[in-house]
């Protein structure tokens, strides 16, 4: 099976080991306490138990940043808002076109907290 070895997307692709859903949600994404600061805010494009990929307005994050983030996911017809903050690890920044950056997060540790001010009612 000696061919050449996969590269771009393909890639990408071959190293997930988890499924990516195509979900859009608003997201925060600032630095770790060492990181200089830079915080960024955009939308998921895609989410898995592994990490996310998000669009983001510009920001001096780079591969490798250590990051914290929040995402929204908002109330369905049977369940309430949530809220998904942990922290990873920046493992691939794509500029696009309007200043505008994609961000491939791979979370170190993530919980799910249920909206509180919908818990108190």
């Amino acid at each position: 099976m000696g061919g050449k070895p996969q590269t771009g997307r393909a890639a990408v692709a071959e190293r997930r080991s988890q499924q990516r859903y195509p979900l859009q949600f608003q997201v925060e994404v600032r630095p770790r306490l060492s990181e200089p600061l830079a915080e960024g805010k955009g939308r998921t494009v895609d989410i898995s138990s592994a990490g996310l990929y998000l669009d983001a307005e510009e920001a001096s994050l780079k591969e490798g940043s250590r990051v914290a983030l929040s995402v929204r996911v908002p109330a369905g017809a049977d369940s309430s808002a949530v809220d998904l903050r942990g922290c990873g690890r920046v493992v691939r920044v794509d500029r696009h076109r309007g200043g505008r950056m994609g961000l491939a997060v791979e979370f170190d540790q993530i919980e799910f907290r249920p909206d509180e001010l919908e818990s108190l009612t």
